[in-house]
C-alpha cells in the first residue's frame, strides 16, 4: 500500500558517507510465508547489485493494521538490515518512536489508493 522513507533520510540528518537508508514497507495485509520466501530470494539478489547503498539498506514489511496499532506481542513481521537478511522480526519498544518519524517525518515514496 505503501513505500515510506524514514530514519535520518526523511528528517534531514542523511551522511551519504556513513548513514544507511532506511524504508517501511506497509501492505495490506501481513506476508504470508510464501511471500516472505520470494521477498527474502529478491533481498538476496538486491544485495549483490554494484550500487553501494544496496548493503546500506534497513526496513520492515508491516502490515496496515499492524502500522496503526502498536502490540508487541502480535506484530511479526519480516525486517531486513546492513547486517542481516529478511528475517521474521518482532516490534521491539522503540517502535513507537520509529512510527512517529515515519508518520510526522517519512517521505512517501509511492502509495496505492485502494478502490472502495
Amino acid at each position: 500500500m505503501g513505500l515510506y522513507l524514514r530514519g535520518s533520510l526523511a528528517v534531514g540528518d542523511f551522511d551519504p558517507e556513513t548513514s544507511d537508508i532506511d524504508i517501511v514497507v506497509v501492505t495490506q495485509k501481513p506476508i504470508s510465508a510464501r511471500e516472505f520466501d520470494a521477498l527474502r530470494g529478491a533481498h538476496e539478489r538486491f544485495r549483490e547489485l554494484p550500487n553501494p547503498y544496496a548493503k546500506r539498506l534497513e526496513g520492515s514489511y508491516i502490515g496496515c493494521k499492524a502500522i496503526k496499532d502498536f502490540d508487541e506481542d502480535e506484530h511479526l513481521h519480516p525486517a531486513f538490515g546492513t547486517d542481516s537478511p529478511l528475517e521474521w522480526f518482532n516490534h521491539r519498544d522503540n517502535w513507537i518512536i520509529e512510527h512517529h518519524v515515519v508518520r510526522e517525518f517519512g517521505v512517501v515514496i509511492l502509495v496505492r489508493r485502494l478502490k472502495s
